[in-house]
């Protein structure tokens, strides 16, 4: 650590290397600037813990909100992703246009577009594609 550590910010303590190393942690609306250190789980080094890719999705699923959603069985949907979902069901034949539609979307930038739909457009294109090819799970992480 340099001399002139950053120890704490926005009232929040840092404490780096408490836990051990690396130190890891997470910011989002809830957390605010200050962010929250990750918790482990197992009694493993941190290194060790996230150097394992299924604890590691957990804990981007966890810390970022973000779940793994099965839009052929609704498995890990909210509400909202398992209605979208079953809309495409019900219609098959949209499903192709409706992905060029989201991805042009996304493809005429997000500088403008509130972070809410830029999230619900990762979304819809994450089901779409899903859906496109055939529901099959893919390790994404």
């Amino acid at each position: 650590m340099r001399e002139d550590k950053v120890a704490s910010a926005f009232g929040t303590s840092f404490d780096p290397g408490q836990g051990g190393w690396p130190t890891h942690r997470f910011f989002n609306k809830e957390t605010g600037y200050g962010g929250r250190p990750y918790a482990r789980r197992t009694d493993k080094k941190v290194c060790e813990e996230l150097g394992d890719a299924e604890a590691m999705r957990h804990y981007v699923e966890e810390a970022s909100g973000v779940r793994r959603c099965d839009p052929a069985s609704g498995s890990g949907c909210s509400e909202r992703e398992a209605a979208y979902a079953a809309k495409l069901r019900a219609h098959p034949g949209a499903t192709a246009s409706e992905l060029q539609r989201v991805a042009r979307t996304l493809d005429a930038g997000e500088e403008d577009v509130p972070l809410s739909l830029q999230i619900w457009a990762h979304q819809r294109l994450h089901i779409l594609q899903r859906l496109a090819d055939g529901g099959a799970l893919k390790e994404e992480l």
